[in-house]
């Protein structure tokens, strides 16, 4: 699987070839696909592991946002965190082709 920043650089590469845009945006979509489900299998333990945090100081519960930040400091938070950013980049390099997508149209109709 190629990385986000050479699929950045597809995209640009190929702004106005709509053949490749259409399989760089098959291939984000297969990268969205894999990422959502390694995340949602963080996302089903995430509870469990939250409420043992939060109530982690004895009598007294943590606020919703210390707990949030020690969460996050977890291997499982942190791997969140990580395809939680990996998800975002794929979202706006599929924003950028239906963007580029569109340009290249306007620009055929108006050479028509």
């Amino acid at each position: 699987m190629r990385t986000l920043t050479q699929m950045s650089t597809q995209v640009y590469k190929n702004r106005s070839n709509p053949r490749e845009l259409g399989n760089l945006y098959m291939e984000l979509g297969a990268m969205y696909a894999f990422y959502s489900e390694k995340i949602k299998g963080i996302k089903v333990i995430k509870p469990a592991i939250w409420i043992g945090i939060k109530t982690s100081d004895g009598d007294k519960y943590l606020s919703d946002k210390f707990t949030e930040m020690k969460w996050r400091s977890t291997q499982e938070g942190m791997t969140e965190q990580n395809y939680k950013y990996e998800l975002d980049g794929i979202n706006k390099l599929m924003d950028s082709i239906k963007q580029a997508a569109y340009l290249n149209h306007q620009e055929i109709k108006n050479l028509s």
